[in-house]
C-alpha cells in the first residue's frame, strides 16, 4: 500500500508542477489507483460492511450552470458539516478503543492489503516509480529496445522489450519449502 501512496503523491506533485508532464493513460491508471486504494482503506478503516463499487472510468461531462454550482456546493456544505459532527463523535468514541478491535483491523488491514490484484499498467507504473526512486531512468514509451534503446555506459537504462531466447534464472518455491528453507525475501 505504502508503493501505492508513494507513486500518486509523486505523480501527482510532478502533474501539479508541471502541467506538460504525463498523459491521459497514466493518469487514467493513477486514478483507478487512487480508487483502489481508497476501497483498501474504507475495508480496513471504514465500515465493516462496506461493500466497494464498481470502478467507473471518468467521462467528460456537460457544464453546468452557476445556479446549479451553488446548489451542489450548498449540498455538500451540508453534508461537511454533518460529516464534521460525526468525526467529532467518533473521535471521542476512538479514545477508547480496546485492544482486540485493534488486532482484529491490523489482521483485515493485511489481509485486505495481499488481496489487491493490481493491473499491468498499474504495476508497470509502481516498478518504474521504484526504478526512478533508485536513480534508473524509466519510461516504457521512449526506452525501447524497438525503438533503437541499447545500454549506455554511466546510465542505468530500464528498457522495455528487451529480447530473451531463454530463460534466465528459474526459482522454484516449492523446492525451497520442501527443504525447509526460506527465500531471501522471507528474512
Amino acid at each position: 500500500m505504502i508503493d501505492l501512496f508513494h507513486t500518486i503523491r509523486l505523480k501527482g506533485n510532478k502533474a501539479v508542477h508541471k502541467p506538460e508532464y504525463g498523459d491521459t493513460d497514466e493518469a487514467k491508471a493513477l486514478l483507478h489507483m487512487a480508487f483502489r486504494l481508497s476501497v483498501w482503506f474504507m475495508e480496513v478503516y471504514g465500515d465493516w460492511k462496506f461493500k466497494a463499487p464498481a470502478y467507473q472510468e471518468p467521462s467528460k461531462e456537460n457544464l453546468i450552470s452557476k445556479a446549479e454550482l451553488e446548489e451542489i456546493t450548498q449540498l455538500y456544505e451540508n453534508k461537511l458539516a454533518q460529516m464534521e459532527e460525526e468525526l467529532q463523535r467518533v473521535r471521542s468514541e476512538q479514545l477508547y478503543v480496546n485492544e482486540g478491535y485493534k488486532a482484529r483491523r491490523r489482521k483485515r488491514s493485511l489481509r485486505s492489503g495481499s488481496n489487491l490484484q493490481l493491473t499491468e499498467d498499474e504495476t508497470r507504473i509502481l516498478i518504474y516509480q521504484q526504478l526512478m526512486d533508485a536513480g534508473w531512468e524509466a519510461d516504457s514509451k521512449k526506452l525501447r529496445f524497438s525503438k533503437g534503446t541499447r545500454p549506455e555506459k554511466g546510465k542505468n537504462l530500464a528498457i522495455a522489450e528487451w529480447p530473451l531466447k531463454k530463460v534466465l534464472i528459474r526459482l522454484n518455491l516449492n523446492l525451497i519449502s520442501r527443504i525447509n528453507l526460506k527465500p531471501a525475501f522471507y528474512l
